[in-house]
Parts: C-alpha cells; structure tokens; sequence
C-alpha cells in the first residue's frame, strides 16, 4: 500500500502570519469581487448606450483574471505568505480601478462626439511694422 502521507512543504503555510491578517485579506478579497461585479453590471448596462463600455467590460475581465491568477498561486503556496502586501497591493489596484470604471461610465460622456460638417480653417496673416 502507497503511503499518501503529505509532506508539510507540500500545502501553504498559513500560521506564518497573524490570524488578522488572513482575515483582512479575506475581508478585501470579499469587497474585490462585490465591487468587480457591481462594474461588470454596470457597465454592460450602460453599454447599451455607447458601445465604448464594452472595452471598460474587458479591461475589467482581464483586470480580474489576473488577480485570481495570482490568489490562486498565493492559495497554493507559490508566492510566500510574506508576500501578503503584494495580495493587498493587488487588491486596492482593483477596487481603484472599479471605483474609476465607475464614475467615468456614470460621469463621462455618453454620446462619442462625431461631427458630420466640414470645417474651414481662414488663413491669417500677422504683420509687423518695425520702427527705426
């Protein structure tokens, strides 16, 4: 029979830093996804409107994938539990940037700007007169 006995190098080590600590990055972890949603929503709501948003929804995905890329590799161990500043870090860069993605879709221009006349520019000219 296989001994399938785990070497204690082989899970994360979670009793290397403080117990608050853990839970505040839970905490904001829980508060990155709720705002991650609430931009998604929104603006794909107000896609609707302006196909623009629809770039912000993609900045958002990627924006998303790679932060549960880098809490998956924190989760199994790959970045050191002293590294939980990084996990922070990350963690406030995306709630700006929802919180940025936010008030641009509420507050932005809503209507892309396309003129449809020709505009003429007049030449002028400027002349001197020098005095001796």
């Amino acid at each position: 029979m296989e001994n399938k006995s785990r070497s204690p190098d082989s899970e994360p080590i979670y009793y290397e830093i403080s117990p608050r600590i853990v839970l505040g990055l839970r905490i904001l972890g829980l508060v990155t996804v709720a705002m991650v949603v609430l931009a998604f929503i929104f603006t794909l709501v107000q896609a609707a409107h302006n196909h623009v948003f629809y770039m912000l929804t993609c900045n958002i995905i990627l924006t998303s994938l790679v932060g549960l890329t880098n809490v998956y590799w924190y989760w199994k161990g790959q970045l050191a539990p002293e590294k939980h500043w990084y996990m922070l870090l990350l963690g406030f860069v995306i709630i700006w940037q929802c919180i940025a993605t936010d008030i641009y879709v509420f507050h932005g221009r809503t209507e892309p700007q396309i003129t449809t006349e020709a505009t003429t520019a007049q030449m002028t000219t400027l002349t001197t007169t020098a005095k001796h």
